[in-house]
């Protein structure tokens, strides 16, 4: 699946809700946490495991901003720096497990 600028936009407007709205930074935004629906081009942002609301627990290195750009490089360049070498799940790969349904 190529770059679609809309990821982009999706992906930023989704760090900036969590973030101005809800006042929760992601701390592990990358391409592996992305979920994209083939038919829609939708994104879903999954894994909050780093996640902090606040400033307690804030990793170095770790912040949304630089995610995002890096998110950005790896889906334009289609680059696989993930140590495991995961591509992004498309959503009916998701949906096959129960991720996207939250089975």
């Amino acid at each position: 699946m190529s770059f679609r600028f809309e990821w982009l936009q999706q992906l930023t407007e989704v760090v900036g809700f969590l973030h101005l709205e809800l006042g929760i930074m992601h701390q592990d935004v990358a391409p592996w946490n992305l979920l994209v629906d083939p038919g829609t081009h939708k994104i879903l942002l999954f894994d909050f495991d780093w996640a902090v609301s606040g400033k307690e627990r804030l990793v170095d290195n770790r912040d949304d901003l630089t995610g995002v750009v890096f998110t950005l490089y790896q889906l334009i360049t289609t680059t696989q720096a993930s140590p495991a070498g995961i591509e992004i799940w498309t959503w009916c790969r998701a949906s096959q497990s129960g991720l996207a349904t939250g089975n």
